[in-house]
């Protein structure tokens, strides 16, 4: 075999090649599927969008008094009715520690009311000794107005002098009671706040309400408050 037809058998070769190629490079590839056995059932069709919540009236509760609040029960989304749902209770606040100086005068306050709650129950005794004294006078004198003894204008004086001591005595019985008050205030002064919390067991709170109806959108804080009954 000359060089001519060697030349022919080698561009034939290569143009076999070149034609393989281009028909391998154009056949079309299988897909991959996955094989389910049809069967009648039910069409579900699902709509997933992105909602928003148009809420008409938003009312922020806060406390009306000051104290502490405790532990919230309510969760954001429960449903709440107004006047009726309770969402929160706040406890009143405890006395605060005296400095020596604040208690040596709170004590001398305590001694100065003792002593002035002392004058008015003297001022009690003394209204009601004269009182008396004034009824038995009144009595005597009726009975000598009966017989002719005395005038009436005597009389008059009699019963006018009872009236006076009948309101001197109701004066002194209204001043004790404020000296007593004023004593019950100033042993106040020194109530601890250990004190407070051996003596109250039960809370005192002021309950706070929902104002309408609707849900809980959102909690600002919640107070955890420790108790002894409490357990965690």
């Amino acid at each position: 075999m000359n060089a001519h037809w060697k030349r022919i058998l080698l561009w034939s070769l290569l143009g076999l090649i070149l034609l393989a190629t281009l028909i391998w490079a154009f056949i079309p590839k299988p897909i991959a599927v996955d094989l389910l056995t049809l069967a009648p059932g039910e069409l579900v069709v699902t709509v997933d969008e992105e909602g928003e919540t148009r809420v008409e009236d938003v009312f922020v509760l806060s406390a009306p008094i000051s104290g502490r609040a405790m532990r919230i029960d309510a969760e954001v989304g429960d449903r709440v009715v107004a006047n009726e749902t309770l969402l929160a209770e706040i406890e009143p606040i405890d006395p605060t520690l005296l400095d020596p100086r604040s208690e040596a005068q709170a004590r001398a306050d305590i001694r100065a009311a003792e002593a002035n709650r002392n004058l008015s129950d003297a001022a009690v005794k003394e209204a009601s000794v004269e009182l008396n004294f004034a009824l038995s006078e009144l009595k005597r004198s009726r009975s000598l107005r009966k017989e002719a003894v005395i005038s009436a204008r005597e009389l008059e004086s009699a019963e006018r002098t009872y009236q006076t001591r009948q309101a001197a005595r109701e004066t002194a019985i209204a001043t004790r009671q404020a000296r007593q008050a004023e004593l019950e205030r100033a042993r106040a002064e020194l109530i601890s706040p250990t004190a407070v919390r051996q003596k109250s067991e039960a809370c005192q709170c002021v309950p706070i309400t929902s104002p309408v109806d609707g849900r809980i959108l959102m909690i600002l804080h919640k107070q955890v408050s420790l108790r002894s009954r409490d357990v965690f």
